[in-house]
């Protein structure tokens, strides 16, 4: 995997519908912080000497089962074969000639796809059972001009964030991106930062550990090299108050984690800062649109964002080991798509936040032993 770093690199850079998150910078960076316990399953598909497509996958074994599952999978918002452009059916058929040659896995448990991801491809191919069912929504706005935009906000939401501006341009708050040279500690800043923010209130338990910690400082520091992202830090004088992440794609700029200090959290509205310098990293850039991606939070909905949902996608080598594996999956899914409703009844609300906990305390319990 380390020595795909160029193939790698020059893959991305002719796949039309690759994403940063496909990159040698972000998945290398997790598998080094997160591979204990699972096999490296690397498929490669090469034309005379040039890597045309990559499967990055990875071998678990639950419940008595392999289960191939895509590198990053768990804090990777979107996942997908990247296909060299123009070789899309050759790649496609060589992964899946290779996978059923494979004897060590069972099912194939594809997470966070895109309507546009290549995998889907994969699965109008497969003879055997499969399943897609959703897995969380995606929202994102167009890069237009702040002001434009404004105009489809709420009243209450626009004079919220003009006054937020307002006040960070009064305080002689700077933002700039941090270099090649100052990522590796910008990156431990963004971590320190977005613990902080949280301290006090419900956080996912993976963002507290030293494996979380060590993939965001490697990724932040690869990212920001290969020019695929960077650490976008608000500094009142020398200290840095507000950080965010941000994901440089070919059509969209992504806002992948932010964090703020106590102070700034009381003085601003920390989302609006990091949204509009968002929107103005993606008008630099001349893309599309800006990702605020996974998750449905109020403060994302207040931009009126258009909504796109990733699915999972589920294949398996027969029906006597997928079929009681992809009933689970999809109910839970549908449970779970019913308690993100506005409309779910209060009963499957109150059940989803006990899952939530015994998850967590079953995660906890696991990590000790």
């Amino acid at each position: 995997m380390a020595a795909l770093h160029e193939a790698w690199r020059d893959l991305l850079d002719h796949s039309c519908i690759a994403t940063p998150f496909q990159s040698w910078a972000w998945l290398y960076s997790w598998w080094q912080a997160y591979s204990e316990g699972r096999g490296l399953r690397l498929v490669t598909v090469w034309h005379h000497g040039t890597l045309v497509g990559l499967v990055p996958l990875m071998l678990e074994r639950r419940f008595g089962m392999g289960i191939l599952l895509f590198v990053g999978t768990g804090i990777t918002d979107h996942l997908d074969i990247v296909v060299r452009d123009g070789y899309e059916e050759r790649v496609i058929q060589a992964t899946l000639d290779t996978l059923l040659g494979m004897t060590d896995w069972q099912l194939l448990d594809l997470h966070q796809l895109r309507p546009s991801a290549s995998a889907w491809a994969l699965a109008r191919k497969w003879r055997r059972p499969w399943l897609a069912v959703w897995e969380d929504d995606f929202p994102v706005i167009p890069a237009l001009p702040l002001d434009e935009l404004l105009n489809a906000l709420s009243q209450n939401h626009r004079s919220t964030l003009r006054r937020t501006l307002r006040r960070a341009e009064s305080d002689g708050l700077e933002t700039r991106l941090a270099s090649a040279g100052e990522s590796h500690e910008a990156g431990g800043r963004l971590v320190a930062l977005h613990r902080e923010m949280w301290k006090g209130r419900p956080i996912g338990p993976e963002h507290l550990t030293d494996r979380f910690q060590k993939h965001m400082v490697a990724a932040a520091e690869r990212l920001t090299t290969a020019g695929l992202g960077g650490v976008s830090e608000f500094r009142r004088g020398e200290q840095v108050i507000v950080s965010s992440l941000l994901l440089f794609g070919r059509d969209c700029v992504g806002t992948c984690l932010h964090g703020a200090s106590r102070d700034a959290l009381s003085q601003y509205q920390v989302s609006s800062l990091y949204i509009s310098d968002a929107l103005k990293q993606a008008s630099a850039r001349n893309v599309a649109y800006v990702s605020l991606l996974r998750g449905t939070e109020p403060y994302k909905l207040r931009w009126k964002p258009r909504v796109i949902p990733n699915r999972r996608l589920i294949l398996g080598r027969n029906h006597v080991t997928w079929m009681p594996y992809a009933s689970f999956r999809f109910l839970f899914s549908a449970a779970r798509h019913l308690s993100h409703s506005d409309d779910a009844p209060r009963p499957v609300k109150h059940l989803a936040a006990v899952y939530r906990k015994l998850a967590e305390a079953y995660r906890n319990t696991k990590r000790a032993a």
